[in-house]
């Protein structure tokens, strides 16, 4: 938008907004969360607990994220394989990584858009991810999911106040 010339003292002058291409909280209790896109070697590393920060894109054909967990902001960890952040997008999804000293962390990335439609990544431990919550006083809830190697696992959440709570696995 052109701004009024008396304002700038008789410069024609033109503002501009940057919109980010999304905002990124880390919520993990007790590691850093690298983010970087596809392709590019600049990484943003977010401090345990609070860190957030605003992600624009470097490279406009590539809208692709690969994620790290990391005691110290080590380059030499394990980042997660390229995944697309969009609307189509949005929900948590589990993800199992490595950090650098070889122990396995499960944590959950909850994709989500705000009513100013921008997109936020959110990541928490692996309480956050796969919760159902029964909140009818007597049914009972009956939920199964599949994994990869076609074996079944299956859970049942009993009702009652305040409402049963579990997570899933299948470990």
């Amino acid at each position: 938008e052109l701004l009024s010339i008396s304002g700038t003292y008789g410069a024609s002058s033109t503002l501009m907004t940057l919109v980010p291409a999304m905002m990124a909280f880390n919520q993990l209790e007790d590691c850093f969360l690298g983010l970087r896109q596809e392709g590019c070697n600049e990484i943003t590393w977010l401090p345990a607990k609070t860190g957030s920060s605003a992600i624009y894109w470097n490279r406009v054909e590539r809208k692709r994220l690969q994620v790290a967990v990391s005691f110290g902001r080590s380059i030499e960890a394990q980042w997660s394989e390229p995944f697309e952040i969009s609307e189509r997008g949005v929900g948590a999804f589990s993800i199992m990584l490595m950090d650098e000293g070889a122990r396995r962390r499960v944590l959950c990335l909850q994709v989500e858009q705000c009513a100013s439609q921008l997109l936020t990544l959110t990541a928490s431990g692996k309480a956050s991810c796969h919760q159902l919550i029964n909140r009818h006083p007597c049914l009972v809830l009956d939920a199964s999911f599949q994994r990869f190697e076609a074996e079944w696992c299956s859970i049942q959440i009993q009702g009652g106040v305040g409402g049963g709570r579990t997570v899933l696995s299948c470990d």
